[in-house]
């Protein structure tokens, strides 16, 4: 019933491939290079840090599937289900999609991630999010160590003086430019769903009920930004640095009971049908 997209894990790779690559090339300029970059050392440290975190998250975001498996008629899923996925013949609850690319039902399913191999779930989409904040800060970070090398460099010399040892430092300083632009705006994007408790899918759904002149009801989710904060990243231990979605997936507390489909009728059904894969 699994598979693995092949797209998925080439990007994958290419995700571990980048930190790797961004690691190794940004500690040896900084250990062999003659210039005096500004601020060095503490680079070097906070570059390492957000480095390791930025890896750990990563893993921690793959290993999270939020699959929703088949349970006997006692199980909490099933008691609490008011869907049924017809593909893979089981009930699900508020929430979730199915996936076509994982082939699965996925709970409180946001989207699916080839960078990470996954889907951004219930379970993994605090690890998820630190995990973008790490990596922006990460390359962010070494974006500034080769900005200050070029800065050191062309103080001493001239751009005619080695321009085929320097054409490669160029391109990485505006490649962890490009990513850590790139990491900083899908960060964004999450947080701002994330604050209003509310998933792509979701989003994606209420802009189509909206666009044929159908008003969506208040979301029922919606706790408050700090509180939304608490029930997604979890308690605010190191700021927010630790921690998980407080729920299960399978129930969601709201501020009034619902049927989940008035956020939708057709629509929803839809967007099932044809697999929540975006």
């Amino acid at each position: 019933m699994f598979k693995r997209n092949y797209k998925d894990i080439v990007k994958t790779f290419m995700n571990y491939f980048l930190i790797i690559a961004t690691f190794l090339t940004t500690i040896a300029i900084t250990l062999r290079s003659s210039e005096n970059i500004k601020f060095k050392n503490i680079l070097v440290i906070l570059f390492c840090i957000t480095t390791f975190l930025s890896a750990a998250y990563l893993i921690l975001t793959s290993l999270k599937t939020g699959y929703i498996l088949p349970m006997d008629d006692s199980s909490e899923v099933n008691k609490k289900c008011n869907k049924f996925c017809t593909k893979c013949k089981l009930f699900v609850p508020e929430r979730a999609h199915h996936c076509r690319i994982c082939n699965r039902c996925i709970k409180r399913m946001n989207h699916h991630c080839p960078w990470v191999g996954r889907c951004v779930n219930n379970d993994n989409l605090a690890y998820f999010i630190r995990f973008l904040f790490f990596s922006t800060l990460s390359y962010a970070i070494s974006t500034i160590i080769y900005f200050f090398y070029i800065l050191e460099y062309f103080k001493k010399y001239s751009l005619n003086d080695n321009f085929i040892f320097l054409l490669p430092i160029f391109l990485h300083f505006l490649v962890t430019l490009i990513i850590s632009f790139i990491a900083f705006t899908i960060l964004l994007f999450n947080i701002l769903l994330l604050l209003r408790n509310i998933t792509l899918i979701e989003k994606k759904i209420i802009h189509d009920i909206e666009s044929i002149g159908v008003i969506s009801k208040k979301n029922p989710y919606d706790f408050g930004t700090f509180r939304n904060l608490i029930n997604l990243l979890g308690k605010p231990y190191f700021l927010f640095l630790y921690g998980e979605n407080v729920g299960s997936g399978c129930t969601f507390e709201k501020i009034f009971q619902h049927e989940y489909e008035i956020w939708s009728s057709e629509e929803i059904t839809r967007w099932q049908d044809n697999g929540a894969d975006v």
